[in-house]
């Protein structure tokens, strides 16, 4: 790193911080200078963004509620989400990945966790579609929740 006030570079003293929302500071050996925040270890190697966005995609919709990206609010944007997730196995491709609006993205997360951790020992891809059907669900709904709950059961073996 390069201390302005010593016109140098120099190999920075790292203090870790207990205290704000800052793992460690950086400054000069010579004159104490603060350079920069440190990055957390567990931050390190950590995968990069998506090599994939809405726009590389041609994707100028949500592909679950249908609203165009002009459609979508003061906050809302178009994300790209990972049908099987990348951590678990899931490739970072075209054919695994859904462009949705910030509010939908929220939404399968939401039901992603619902499902892990209070479904998955109850149903199988089969019997929520079943379910869903006998009350009513909506088609779209039903085709996205099957398609969130098969990529469920393919990452963990169901």
């Amino acid at each position: 790193m390069y201390c302005s006030d010593c016109s140098v570079d120099v190999d920075p003293v790292e203090t870790i911080l207990t205290e704000g929302p800052h793992y460690s500071k950086l400054s000069c050996p010579a004159c104490g200078k603060y350079l920069a925040f440190g990055k957390k270890p567990a931050n390190e190697g950590k995968r990069g963004k998506n090599k994939h966005t809405p726009e590389s995609l041609g994707i100028s919709h949500c592909e679950m509620c249908k609203r165009p990206g002009d459609r979508l609010g003061s906050r809302g944007v178009l994300e790209v989400h990972h049908v099987a997730e990348v951590q678990d196995g899931g490739a970072d491709i075209p054919d695994n990945i859904w462009v949705v609006c910030t509010s939908c993205h929220k939404l399968i997360h939401h039901q992603r966790t619902y499902i892990n951790q209070h479904l998955a020992h109850l149903y199988t891809a089969k019997q929520l579609q079943a379910e869903m059907t006998e009350y009513n669900v909506p088609a779209d709904t039903q085709a996205i929740m099957k398609r969130i709950f098969a990529a469920h059961e393919s990452v963990n073996g169901r």
